[in-house]
């Protein structure tokens, strides 16, 4: 059976090689099913129960685990320079320059913008009505 010490060297070796914080999960999870087919192993008697095993691979996954790269918000500038490299010859290059458009000056989501059809846009003389039939802050 794994011992917990032979584990926690091996889980530091594989932090130090710069492994996956999921390879640190897969070989805990792999050396603790081995270990439940040596006889006499119960969760309650297993060695790789041991907080000091437990903490060295909460200590690996932490120094492994990197940060999430959020985007960048749409600006205003950003719409502009759309808008001006739109072909506007094109339906097709008008339509996809519309999407950003009236989600940013609407504060739309995609799955609202998506939902939208023509019916529920209604011109006016001076401007536009925008029926959107769901919305997620509803």
């Amino acid at each position: 059976p794994f011992q917990s010490l032979d584990l926690a060297k091996y889980i530091i070796f594989l932090k130090n090689s710069g492994a996956s914080k999921s390879a640190i999960t897969v070989i805990n999870t792999a050396a603790k099913w081995l270990n439940a087919f040596f006889p006499g192993i119960t969760k309650y008697n297993d060695a790789l129960n041991d907080e000091f095993l437990q903490r060295i691979i909460c200590s690996a996954q932490r120094a492994l685990s990197r940060p999430k790269v959020r985007k960048a918000p749409l600006t205003g500038d950003l719409i502009q320079d759309i808008v001006k490299e739109c072909d506007k010859s094109s339906l097709k290059s008008l339509r996809d320059t519309l999407v950003p458009v009236l989600c940013y000056s609407l504060l739309l989501r995609y799955n609202e913008l998506s939902h939208l059809s023509c019916s529920q846009i209604v011109a006016h003389s001076d401007h536009f009505r925008f029926n959107i039939p769901f919305a997620k802050n509803d």
